[in-house]
């Protein structure tokens, strides 16, 4: 790597560094191998690694026999608002080799970065963060600055050429080292950088007293900062730090996956094949590295084969053959990730990337998850989590691959125990719990049962944003119950309407969470006084009126709803008239909530007062001064209850479709009375002669406006409803319903086409 590449000139030279510093991408596994030597060859007496200094105590369990990277170590705030931070790490990465082979040869090891308290409030909104830059400099990117002057559109293909695939000794270390130097020649360090290299000269400065001479100290940083780390001066005392904003901090440590590690994929932040490179780790550490790309295609051959692709050993050579070519082609001692992939793609997709994309994702990325031991650091939060999930038998779930879980909350009268005869409604409530929380774990599905409440499905899966949610859920309690509970009366304080107070005493009851439930009952009684809105009360009337079977089915006092569902109703039955005077935009919500307080009036009718609803929906359906869709409606419910008469309803209909009534308004009414009660309607042929009478008297403006009523009132009748309709038109009009319908049935003339698009133009949106 020439110097000059980077106009170099007046940056200092590592060389000149009275210790050992070694320059890293966070995630190399190239970087590990050749650290791993020179820990072998000549080994320090003491370690420092780029890393928050407050995290030391976590190290042990990092490098522990019973943890298995990927891990992260997670800081968080401990109050609100929170933000975390993390700091992922794979088997190949630089930072957790040195570690490990440090805490194996009884070697001190610690991090010497600033502490995450001071992090935390970087990052934070309103926190320290560095001066505004030029714009010209944020876009600026030298990583691809880099690559493009040596003719790369892509630093990742670039880096893999450059680094990766080098195995001559100490070939990594040194461009590393000039690698750095040329970043810090393009892109002048920010104030957060400055302030973090300081802290570092200051704990290399303390190291140095713990070791027989300079040189048996190792430091090991990103490359980018190694310019900065050759002398001690300007460090950062313990005085200077504590000067510094700081927000509260924990830590833990919590497994990681490859997958996040490839979504995060950026320098310093992930790579985008992890899969691969701890591919090329593992291969590296048996001196097989050059097999790196027969293994990569012959573990997608073998993906293909198994999905039911047969890809032959004559296949795999092909790919092969074409891979290193490519390489050759673009510079590369060895097929990068893009020249595996496009080879890959022309011979085992045949030129088509989508056949083989699962397989690719699993050949780069893969499904890894890291494990680590019981109590690792972790949160009280997260400790009840994982004891639950183990109570609960959910452990298997903890995978990257989704799985969907049934459940049946009824009783199991054949299991032994009680804890075991409601197995399925504790981890019902547990799940609900956690999506109060925010975690990522588990995710409602609409159930395959749609017979019964008793039946959920749940797709879970295990990612590193649930950890994350987890950790910092901590401040609202020690337990995930605790938590859930806190944040439920959070929100039931910052409740803005009924609506939004019933829909979370619904959560509070799938989550088993009692005291909470009754919190939003007291709620829900106080704001049903005060609204006088209808949508709000029919909603919470209907919402009221599910808990009280779900709350029965998850073992809650149901019965406690049973005074406060009375009062919504009768509040909601009151207002419904009210609600009735709107527009057409506003009918359609009305409607909706009509349909849930008639349910409400059907299921409980032990419960409300069913009379008071009956008498609001006969009011409105004779009242011409509201929405005649919303009368039309009222007028369809009452005949299905079978509290509307044929002879009234022959009267109304006669009325509504009068001449003397305005042809938009009629057929709106008619819209309404169609929205329900199909079969009733269709059987009463005194009904479709006066529509039949209504649209022969209409003259052709009348007629044009009340098509557009019609048009909407029968959108949505099935075939086999408009097939009565004909009978019914064949029978006043002496013919029978199969002419009808023939003469119904041909294609519309261009004329009559243009006739209907005409009404497009009409709105009566207003009525």
């Amino acid at each position: 790597m020439a110097r000059t590449l980077f106009g170099l000139q007046g940056v200092p030279r590592l060389s000149e560094a009275p210790w050992r510093l070694f320059g890293v991408r966070h995630l190399s596994p190239a970087a590990s191998f050749d650290l791993l030597a020179l820990l072998e060859a000549e080994p320090p007496e003491r370690i420092l690694v780029e890393g928050p200094e407050d995290a030391d105590a976590l190290i042990p369990l990092l490098v522990s026999n019973r943890s298995t990277p990927p891990l992260a170590i997670l800081a968080f705030t401990a109050e609100r608002p929170v933000s975390s931070i993390l700091y992922p790490l794979a088997e190949y990465s630089p930072e957790y080799v040195v570690l490990k082979w440090a805490a194996g040869h009884g070697v001190p090891a610690g991090f010497m970065d600033l502490p995450t308290r001071v992090f935390l409030a970087m990052e934070s909104p309103g926190g320290a963060r560095a001066p505004a830059e030029d714009p010209a400099r944020e876009a600026l990117d030298p990583y691809g600055a880099i690559a493009k002057a040596e003719g790369f559109d892509d630093y990742e293909t670039w880096w893999e050429y450059r680094f990766e695939h080098n195995r001559n000794p100490r070939a990594f270390s040194e461009a590393a080292a000039e690698l750095g130097r040329g970043l810090r020649s393009i892109e002048e360090a920010r104030e957060r950088d400055l302030a973090r290299e300081r802290r570092m000269r200051a704990h290399i400065a303390r190291a140095l007293s713990s070791v027989s001479s300079p040189e048996r100290l190792l430091v090991v940083a990103g490359a980018f900062h190694l310019p900065a780390l050759g002398d001690t001066e300007d460090a950062m005392d313990d005085g200077e730090l504590a000067a510094l904003p700081s927000r509260e901090s924990r830590l833990s440590l919590m497994p990681y996956s490859y997958a996040r590690l490839a979504s995060r994929s950026g320098y310093g932040a992930g790579n985008r094949a992890p899969a691969h490179y701890s591919r090329l780790w593992r291969l590296a550490l048996e001196g097989r590295a050059e097999l790196a790309t027969d293994e990569y295609l012959a573990s997608l051959a073998a993906s293909l084969r198994a999905a039911g692709l047969p890809r032959s050993t004559a296949d795999v050579i092909e790919a092969t053959r074409l891979a290193e070519t490519l390489a050759a082609l673009r510079g590369g001692p060895a097929p990068s990730v893009a020249d595996l992939r496009d080879a890959a793609t022309a011979v085992l997709g045949r030129g088509e990337t989508i056949p083989i994309a699962k397989a690719l994702a699993l050949a780069e990325i893969g499904t890894e998850i890291g494990r680590m031991e019981e109590s690792a650091g972790r949160s009280s939060v997260q400790e009840d989590f994982y004891r639950e999930l183990g109570e609960l038998s959910l452990s298997r779930y903890l995978a990257a691959t989704p799985e969907t879980l049934d459940l049946d909350l009824r009783e199991n009268r054949r299991a032994a125990g009680r804890e075991s005869a409601f197995l399925d409604l504790r981890r019902s409530a547990f799940l609900w719990r956690l999506s109060i929380l925010g975690v990522d774990f588990a995710q409602a599905r609409a159930s395959r049962q749609d017979s019964g409440t008793w039946a959920e499905a749940w797709l879970l899966r295990w990612t590193p944003e649930a950890e994350v949610s987890l950790a910092e859920s901590s401040i609202y309690g020690d337990t995930v119950e605790a938590a859930s509970a806190y944040l439920i009366q959070e929100r039931l304080d910052g409740a803005r309407d009924v609506a939004e107070t019933a829909a979370l005493a619904a959560l509070a009851c799938r989550s088993g969470l009692e005291s909470s439930l009754l919190l939003a009952f007291t709620r829900l009684e106080a704001m049903g006084i005060e609204t006088s809105d209808f949508l709000s009360l029919a909603g919470a009337s209907w919402s009221v009126s599910l808990l009280v079977d779900d709350g029965a089915l998850r073992r809650l006092d149901a019965e406690a709803a049973l005074p406060l569902l009375r009062k919504l109703f009768l509040a909601a039955a009151l207002r419904l008239e009210d609600a009735a005077s709107c527009d057409r935009a506003a009918a359609k919500e009305v409607v909706a909530a009509m349909k849930k307080a008639d349910e409400v009036a059907l299921v409980r009718w032990r419960d409300v007062d069913g009379e008071v609803w009956e008498a609001s929906l006969r009011r409105l359906a004779l009242r011409d001064d509201r929405n005649p869709l919303l009368s039309g409606f009222a007028a369809s419910t009452l005949l299905e209850k079978g509290r509307l008469a044929g002879a009234e309803l022959a009267l109304e209909m006669g009325r509504r479709l009068s001449p003397a009534m305005p042809a938009d308004l009629g057929a709106a009414w008619f819209e309404g009375l169609a929205l329900r009660n199909r079969l009733g309607l269709l059987s009463r042929l005194e009904l479709w002669r006066s529509l039949a009478d209504y649209v022969d008297g209409l003259d052709e403006g009348n007629f044009m406006r009340a098509l557009v009523y019609l048009r909407r009132a029968f959108a949505d009748f099935a075939p086999g409803e408009r097939r009565m309709i004909c009978e019914n038109l064949g029978e006043l009009w002496k013919a029978a319903g199969g002419d009808v319908e023939e003469a119904l049935a041909p294609e519309l003339g261009e004329e009559e086409k243009a006739r209907l698009a005409a009404l497009n133009d009409f709105d009566f949106d207003d009525v």
